[in-house]
């Protein structure tokens, strides 16, 4: 897997790439939580769940394993592994963010979409569990933009 600035970089990369919206959908970051949420099964990832809701995928093959990514208009970009790198990767949601979008935001817009309170939350991340998954959201800064990435997780049953 990229480093995860490599990943903030590919994000604001593809955005600009990505046709608009549907009326009505809603591309925020925390229904791109959960949507991953949903997909995210101890196989894997639920493909077909995602295309069923309007992700479209595209591959991605470069010098590191392969990756897909699932864009839906111009919102968060989810990103996974292919084939058996899915069930070690998990489900990744990535989007840019403008100088006026707080961190602190975007965890209350995570926390009001799951209906549950983070497990952890500081400086550096925060962390939700539900149910047999681990949703852990971090910020990501550079000196030319700013975005943010969460990473969904199955949790391990003797790690509960």
């Amino acid at each position: 897997m990229p480093d995860l600035g490599s990943l903030a970089a590919l994000t604001l990369a593809l955005a600009p790439q990505l046709p608009a919206a549907a009326p009505g959908t809603a591309d925020t970051f925390p229904a791109g939580v959960r949507a991953c949420l949903q997909a995210t099964i101890p196989s894997g990832i639920d493909e077909v769940q995602l295309k069923a809701a309007g992700w479209n995928a595209y591959d991605i093959d470069g010098d590191g394993p392969p990756l897909r990514i699932y864009a839906r208009g111009r919102g968060p970009i989810l990103m996974t592994g292919t084939g058996a790198a899915a069930k070690e990767s998990g489900c990744h949601v990535l989007a840019s963010r403008g100088s006026t979008d707080s961190l602190a935001a975007t965890v209350d817009g995570i926390t009001k979409e799951l209906g549950v309170r983070p497990t952890e939350s500081g400086p550096e991340a925060t962390l939700w569990i539900v149910g047999d998954k681990g949703v852990m959201l971090a910020g990501e800064e550079d000196t030319k933009r700013t975005g943010v990435r969460a990473t969904i997780v199955p949790i391990a049953e003797g790690m509960k």
